[in-house]
């Protein structure tokens, strides 16, 4: 039909123009990142094509171009939201890695993830060196989302109700992730693999960024099933769990 050649017709344009960006180059960064939005379903779509048809077209011109090494930036997200003991969710356990079967709980989770199967089929049949990557949040200059609303409250003194949660959250500073990019580009290692460079829970977190911004982290306790219970009735259990 008309509509699927031209459909054929774009993504042949668009591979070309992958062919002539990357000719020439032994390996291949590929990141694509998106800021939260409150429009769940427009970001669902885009997420899952962003990822997925540029994950399968740039691979086909990598292939075509004679890249030895690809490195793609995926998430942890596609890991899961928490590390929980299988059939007990209750008992937390250390942390994830890159060998822990993937369990994404959102559309952007689970995009990743179907972008990282699309390269894995690609590359596995043609000898290109494949290294995945999966960082957590990442903090820095020009920081967003969620990150950005929590300095917002702390920096204003607001109270925060948040002392007694016990977790521990895994960061990364955009710096340290360019140097683990970097240092990525000189080996030889394949797979996937999670990174991090700090481990700390939510109360520290917040203490951290309070110290930074010169004010008082105002934290005090209440129930953890208090505030549980108000996320759900605000519609706002995604961020409680987030927290």
């Amino acid at each position: 039909s008309l509509l699927w050649c031209c459909l054929s017709y774009c993504r042949n344009v668009v591979k070309f123009v992958f062919l002539l960006l990357i000719f020439g180059y032994s390996f291949i960064f590929f990141f694509l990142f998106f800021f939260s939005s409150r429009r769940r379903h427009t970001r669902s779509d885009r997420d899952w094509s962003s990822d997925v048809c540029s994950s399968d077209l740039l691979a086909e011109a990598a292939i075509a171009a004679g890249v030895e090494r690809f490195i793609f930036m995926s998430s942890i997200k596609v890991n899961g939201e928490q590390t929980v003991q299988a059939g007990k969710p209750s008992v937390v356990v250390e942390r994830f890695s890159g060998s822990d079967q993937p369990a994404p709980e959102d559309h952007y989770g689970r995009s990743k993830l179907a972008a990282e199967q699309v390269l894995q089929a690609c590359f596995s049949a043609h000898g290109i060196e494949l290294l995945i990557l999966r960082p957590p949040l990442i903090y820095g200059p020009g920081n967003r989302g969620n990150l950005l609303r929590l300095m917002h409250w702390i920096a204003r003194a607001r109270p925060l109700p948040l002392a007694s949660i016990d977790n521990r959250r895994s960061l990364i500073q955009v710096d340290n992730l360019v140097d683990a990019v970097a240092l990525a580009t000189r080996g030889h290692q394949t797979g996937c693999y999670t990174i991090a460079d700090t481990e700390c829970s939510t109360p520290q977190l917040i203490t951290a960024m309070a110290s930074g911004l010169g004010v008082e982290a105002r934290l005090f306790k209440l129930p953890l099933w208090m505030l549980a219970t108000a996320a759900r009735m605000a519609g706002r259990r995604e961020q409680w769990q987030r927290l």
